[in-house]
């Protein structure tokens, strides 16, 4: 039941309000409590749209439950409904204006990156195909820097400049998936240039993902030392603990194939920070744990 988790004065809040209150919240839904009320919050939203018959804001707020659904932080990921409300924005006929434009590129930016995540989290599942073919369609509603001059709004310029950004990041990791690591590269260093070139993203999380997609591609390539570099710029631009131990526990495997010494101390960085906020059974910690255990057994360690 949702109606547990109500604020006061709910009804003076804007859609707007709402979505920022499910994205706070989505960015911690490890903790059970947080998803719920992030979820409690999106629907909030489209109830909220549907009774004022705003079709753009209807599909903006599917788009977004669409993503809280495919939560990434926990083994939580309920594909059907994720896929469900995608299809649903989708299938809302476009209203001809600049702000659905720009949420329809967000549907279908953040949709290719579901469907990739779906590709590599779940079994005999081909989200490659329809990433790709997403992605492709996000590409189809860009907004020149002309277009954006005209644009008063500083909301609407802030969506539109993170869809730029996100397209590029979601890209980058499509290109590398399919191990086209140069073309990666490329719309990686373009999303952080974006990001250090705007008002709004410089020095944000979109900022900090691509720098860290980025030191992943690196290490593909066993480019280490640059992908330490990526790692630390990762981790210089978070705050919350969840992904400050992911940023420790990335830099120690960048590490482990130069330094061992380093990567045990990031390891244990990684495990420590992580248990601020997670049990010490919390699967999320299990690998960490085992590569430590390896890395103690390598240096004679043992009872560690």
């Amino acid at each position: 039941c949702y109606a547990v988790y109500a604020q006061p004065d709910l009804s003076e809040k804007s859609i707007m309000e709402f979505i920022e209150l499910s994205g706070k919240n989505h960015a911690e839904t490890f903790q059970k409590d947080k998803r719920d009320l992030s979820l409690y919050y999106g629907k909030q939203a489209l109830a909220l749209a549907k009774s004022r018959n705003q079709l753009d804001s209807v599909r903006l707020c599917l788009g977004h439950l669409a993503v809280m659904y495919a939560s990434k932080f926990t083994n939580w990921m309920d594909h059907d409904s994720s896929v469900l409300h995608l299809n649903k924005a989708f299938a809302i006929p476009n209203q001809g204006t600049l702000s659905d434009s720009v949420t329809l590129q967000f549907c279908y930016v953040h949709g290719a990156n579901l469907y990739l995540n779906f590709d590599q989290r779940l079994n005999d599942f081909d989200g490659i195909t329809e990433a790709v073919r997403l992605i492709n369609k996000g590409e189809d509603y860009y907004i020149s820097k002309e277009q954006l001059q005209t644009v008063e709004s500083a909301e609407l310029i802030n969506r539109i400049e993170e869809n730029e950004i996100s397209l590029l990041i979601v890209k980058g990791d499509i290109e590398k998936y399919n191990k086209d690591y140069e073309k990666s590269i490329i719309s990686l260093q373009l999303a952080i240039n974006r990001s250090v070139n705007s008002e709004h993203y410089k020095q944000s999380f979109l900022q900090a993902q691509a720098h860290s997609r980025l030191a992943e591609v690196y290490s593909l390539l066993y480019n280490q030392q640059d992908a330490i570099i990526q790692g630390k710029k990762f981790l210089a631009l978070l705050d919350d603990p969840v992904n400050k131990g992911i940023a420790y526990n990335n830099l120690g495997v960048y590490y482990n194939d130069i330094k061992g010494d380093s990567s045990i101390k990031y390891f244990e960085k990684s495990i420590s920070t992580l248990q601020q906020v997670l049990p010490s059974n919390h699967p999320y910690l299990l690998p960490i744990y085992n590569s430590l255990g390896v890395l103690y057994t390598l240096k004679g360690d043992d009872p560690k």
